[in-house]
């Protein structure tokens, strides 16, 4: 427990230092945010916590909530965290879902240029422990008439990976749990129950 209250601490000290830094303002913790960040800290730092909070660690996180709650700040809290924590549990790598689309475009509009043993976007992302952030703000590629779904494919890559060998996924996003449902349709939707604790945060924008 004295580990995941030190790791607590530092999380909001750093949440403070990044948040005065760039916006001037501090971390604000309450009623609407408390349980995500006990439930959020447990699982990179006390496992057994983490189960009595309902949590299942051998699946990954997905936080969702409105613009401006904080769902970025955790992992990005996470970061600076780690800086300090030469060996953490979980090391995660953090892409855009905007990025990743874009470079799949890019791959697609200049097949020839890759070399044979070149890795694809999708075969890079298809493994690890990876953070997608803002799930929901990319848009579908169109390639040749062919409407193409980049995370709806990454998720089901992942999830097929995940039940092969340890492959944990992170997610931030704006959208509802029906928003995910009508926008990845029925078949992510429901996998996403076996890869995912979900964390909503609730209220409205912090920024000010």
């Amino acid at each position: 427990m004295s580990n995941q209250i030190n790791f607590k601490k530092l999380f909001i000290s750093k949440a403070n230092e990044l948040l005065m830094k760039r916006e001037e303002r501090c971390f604000e913790l309450d009623e609407k945010n408390q349980f995500a960040l006990d439930f959020f800290v447990s699982y990179f730092s006390n496992i057994e916590v983490f189960r009595k909070l309902g949590g299942k660690p051998y699946k990954g996180l997905f936080l969702y909530g409105k613009c401006g709650t904080g769902k970025s700040l955790f992992f990005e809290t996470l970061e600076e965290v780690y800086k300090k924590y030469p060996k953490p549990l979980i090391r995660i790598k953090t892409i855009h879902t905007i990025e990743l689309t874009s470079n799949v475009l890019n791959e697609l509009s200049r097949p020839n240029q890759l070399a044979s043993n070149d890795i694809s976007i999708y075969e890079k992302n298809a493994t690890g422990s990876i953070h997608f952030e803002e799930l929901g703000a990319e848009r579908k590629l169109n390639h040749f008439g062919n409407s193409i779904n980049v995370m709806s494919d990454i998720i089901q890559l992942r999830y097929a990976t995940s039940r092969r060998a340890k492959c944990l996924t992170f997610i931030t996003s704006n959208l509802s749990l029906n928003d995910i449902r009508k926008q990845y349709g029925e078949r992510v939707y429901d996998r996403m129950f076996e890869m995912f604790n979900f964390i909503e945060i609730p209220g409205d924008t912090r920024r000010k």
